[in-house]
């Protein structure tokens, strides 16, 4: 009797049709639309936003606590304010 030791042509094409289906899932998780590549590009935008927003409630408050501290005018206080949101949008 002659024994198959062998995959047979079936079982290889079986095999690489479920690889060929993984590789397609993968990379649509990877770099689709909702896929990690663009969830991590969002979080990154919304941290950068979330900072610069802190930074310029922080510098209000910090102006408005100089002015308080030093009764000035609103007009200067105003100025001041305009001054350092340029300064935040150059950098």
């Amino acid at each position: 009797m002659l024994k198959n030791k062998g995959i047979t042509l079936i079982a290889l094409v079986v095999t690489i049709v479920v690889l060929l289906i993984l590789a397609g899932v993968s990379i649509t998780a990877v770099f689709g639309d909702n896929g990690i590549i663009r969830g991590a590009q969002k979080a990154a935008d919304l941290t950068l936003i979330t900072s610069e927003r802190e930074y310029l409630e922080q510098n209000v408050l910090s102006v408005k606590l100089k002015s308080y501290m030093e009764n000035e005018s609103s007009e200067k206080l105003g100025k001041e304010l305009n001054e350092r949101s340029l300064k935040n949008t150059s950098n």
